[in-house]
């Protein structure tokens, strides 16, 4: 899994791939709020957010992904590895409930 933090427009963006559930993922928090809870969170289940440029889309309307996180965010899909059948297991498991 990799997990980057950026700032953009009064926000603060945290994106990634997850490894055992083969998606991107986003959460974005508005940092003039008090509230615990992003505005948007979007890659918790599997393979919900297939490219980065679906994920790029995603986070548009708060910011965009720098360049540099781009780039490395293609490295971490590239370097993906299959889940361990444990990893499928919990995740047919998780499926069912």
């Amino acid at each position: 899994m990799s997990q980057y933090t950026f700032r953009a427009a009064g926000h603060e963006i945290v994106v990634g791939w997850d490894n055992p559930l083969e998606t991107f993922f986003v959460q974005v928090w508005d940092e003039s709020s008090d509230a615990d809870d992003p505005v948007l969170w979007v890659g918790t289940t599997p393979e919900e957010v297939a490219t980065v440029e679906a994920l790029g889309a995603l986070v548009l309307p708060y910011g965009e992904i720098p360049d540099r996180l781009l780039i490395q965010l293609r490295k971490d899909f590239a370097l993906r590895e299959p889940p361990t059948e444990w990893q499928r297991q919990m995740r047919a498991t998780v499926a069912k409930s």
